[in-house]
């Protein structure tokens, strides 16, 4: 069916422009979603704590967020860490091999957090550690706008 179709060097050539022009126009979407503003992506973080130890592990949990290389920032609204046990926040790049450990914070009032992130990405995500109390709560956005 095809062979007949593609006999003439014309349907061929119009064929393969038209697939080019295809891929060229996906591709195009693609960067442009990258290069617009990021948009606020919800971060909201509770775990137990039993005897000092306890985590929440954004990988484990399958949340990432995307970001774009530069500085991210963590916009914490509430968090009942505090300056005697603080909540420590790590934000990780998703990669093959051992992952970016893009920095980390420690959380003791709701206020703004930086990281620096090393490329653009949808695969990043957050691991908090640490507290005294029994659940440890965390509620805010991740995002490159300050």
């Amino acid at each position: 069916m095809y062979k007949r179709y593609f006999q003439s060097k014309k349907n061929l050539c119009l064929f393969v422009i038209l697939f080019l022009v295809l891929l060229l126009c996906a591709s195009t979407v693609s960067a442009y979603a990258y290069t617009t503003n990021s948009v606020s992506q919800k971060v909201d973080i509770s775990y137990k704590v039993y005897g000092g130890i306890g985590q929440s592990n954004g990988k484990k949990n399958g949340v990432y967020h995307k970001l774009k290389k530069g500085t991210a920032y963590l916009h914490v609204s509430s968090t009942n860490g505090n300056s005697k046990v603080p909540m420590t926040v790590y934000l990780y790049r998703d990669r093959t091999g051992p992952d970016k450990d893009c920095g980390h914070v420690r959380v003791k009032k709701a206020t703004r957090y930086s990281f620096t992130v090393d490329s653009n990405s949808s695969k990043y995500y957050i691991v908090a550690t640490g507290g005294q109390y029994e659940t440890m709560n965390l509620k805010g956005k991740i995002n490159n706008s300050k």
